[in-house]
């Protein structure tokens, strides 16, 4: 009578535990699918950038100070390269 009630006992705590890890599998690869189908990506994400910051920049910045001028010189050239955008958008769409 025990060893069918821990066998019993054993069946039932494996068919919970792998119940689980079904769920939780399925959750986690539904939240990657919908992650990879999400919204398109702005200009400003697939862009080149020649002012941001490499790995070779990092012997010559060395201080936040220089870090912080790096960073305005990235984000003058996004402004820069907005306003073309902007710009050539503008007079390809321009109403007659």
């Amino acid at each position: 009578m025990i060893k069918k009630t821990l066998r019993l006992t054993i069946r039932i705590t494996a068919f919970v535990i792998s119940s689980f890890l079904l769920v939780a599998v399925t959750l986690i690869l539904a939240r990657a699918m919908s992650v990879r189908n999400g919204p398109e990506l702005k200009w400003w994400h697939t862009e080149e950038i020649s002012a941001e910051f490499q790995a070779e920049d990092s012997a010559t910045v060395t201080t936040l100070d220089q870090y912080l001028a790096k960073e305005a010189d990235v984000f003058r050239e996004l402004a820069a390269l907005d306003k073309l955008l902007l710009l050539s958008n503008w007079s390809c769409t321009r109403p007659i």
